[in-house]
């Protein structure tokens, strides 16, 4: 049981850093709307 919890909080915590990864350096597509981004990803920007 152990195992299977460390396999699958490792496959969401890669997941999650893709996703901030790919998305550091885009824009909303939505209007008015461009949420704050933290300094922690700054990063990651090209």
């Amino acid at each position: 049981m152990k195992s299977s919890v460390t396999k699958i909080s490792s496959a969401v915590a890669s997941l999650a850093r893709a996703v901030a990864v790919s998305g550091a350096a885009q824009t909303c597509m939505w209007l008015y709307h461009q949420p704050k981004a933290p300094k922690s990803l700054d990063k990651y920007r090209r």
